[in-house]
């Protein structure tokens, strides 16, 4: 076995093999010299056909040429800022993830603390974080579920880190998309994304075609409140009741009223305004809505999830209505 340079090399009965890196570099100086080489795993050299089908040359001189083709295809290494982006929700405390960023050497002015709150919080210290990310930048997190809740939004969001030539590192699950075995992870989330939106699709087709055929009566859960109820809350509010003698007088909660009416007052004005024909039309839209358990906000909300590639037991956990209520108004929408 001979040494030209940095690399060992060593001629076989019909093949070169040379002890190089197996990276884009090597693979294309490789490539420039003329040479059909394969990296074999196993032996961790380069393999070079050496045959009558190859221009005759010296080993060494092969050797140094391809030393000479990488230098001129090698990139420079940019090592970039450090941050650390941590996130909590209401009660939870952030000393263990800031201590992790600290304990790695994250300035404090580099980590972003986020204090989420609600369904669909803005998460505008991670934006904020991101516009900061350039070339060659690393962004930390002690786990993936920190920078998204689905794997809609993370696949967005490492792609956008991935679109700035910046890099995501998990301290718990020892993933690091600047190192070369994670150097598809991204496009693998993106695949495991596409294949769960195409999957929820076709099971959301079935499900529909299914109750389709069995003639299943969908609907959401029923509110207590029937009719005859609603008719005699408009009364009361009319007769100037609290709210707590109405929901007495009715059995029902004060919560169950605020949930499905407008408020009392609304309902006085309404009569004010234009008589019993406008107070009815309170009842019956408030009926007809009971009737199915799905408002026109709701519904609105559903399909907005439903186009966001959201699969349907995501949205039927997020809402709490039932597939089968989830569905019709698909169904409905999309007929």
């Amino acid at each position: 076995m001979n040494k030209g340079e940095a690399y060992i090399y060593r001629l076989g009965k019909s093949e070169l093999f040379i002890a190089a890196p197996n990276d884009e570099s090597h693979e294309l100086a490789f490539a420039s010299l003329g040479s059909k080489a394969k990296f074999d795993s196993l032996l961790e050299e380069w393999r070079i056909p050496w045959n009558d089908t190859n221009p005759k040359s010296d080993p060494l001189d092969f050797v140094q040429n391809l030393k000479d083709s990488v230098k001129k295809l090698k990139k420079p290494v940019v090592i970039g800022k450090i941050f650390g982006y941590a996130q909590i929700t209401y009660g939870e405390g952030a000393e263990s993830q800031v201590d992790a960023f600290r304990s790695i050497g994250i300035p404090d002015e580099q980590i972003f603390l986020e204090k989420l709150e609600g369904r669909y919080p803005s998460r505008e210290k991670l934006n904020e974080c991101i516009r900061k990310l350039k070339a060659g930048d690393t962004l930390v997190v002690l786990e993936f579920n920190k920078l998204a809740r689905s794997l809609k939004q993370l696949s967005q969001t490492l792609t956008e880190i991935k679109n700035i030539k910046a890099h995501v590192r998990s301290l718990n699950e020892g993933i690091d998309t600047a190192k070369t075995e994670y150097g598809s992870f991204v496009d693998n989330i993106s695949y495991a994304l596409s294949f769960e939106q195409k999957a929820n699709s076709i099971r959301t087709k079935a499900g529909l075609k299914e109750a389709s055929a069995q003639g299943r009566r969908r609907g959401g859960r029923r509110s207590k409140l029937t009719r005859e109820m609603i008719e005699r809350i408009a009364k009361l509010a009319l007769e100037e009741h609290t709210d707590e003698e109405i929901a007495r007088y009715v059995g029902v909660s004060r919560a169950t009223i605020y949930r499905n009416l407008p408020k009392m007052e609304e309902i006085r004005n309404a009569h004010k305004e234009g008589g019993m024909d406008a107070v009815q039309e309170i009842i019956d839209e408030v009926a007809s809505r009971l009737k199915t358990g799905i408002t026109d906000a709701k519904r609105d909300e559903i399909l907005g999830l439903y186009k966001a590639d959201y699969s349907i037991q995501w949205i039927t956990d997020y809402t709490g209505f039932n597939r089968e209520t989830i569905r019709a108004v698909i169904e409905a929408a999309f007929k």
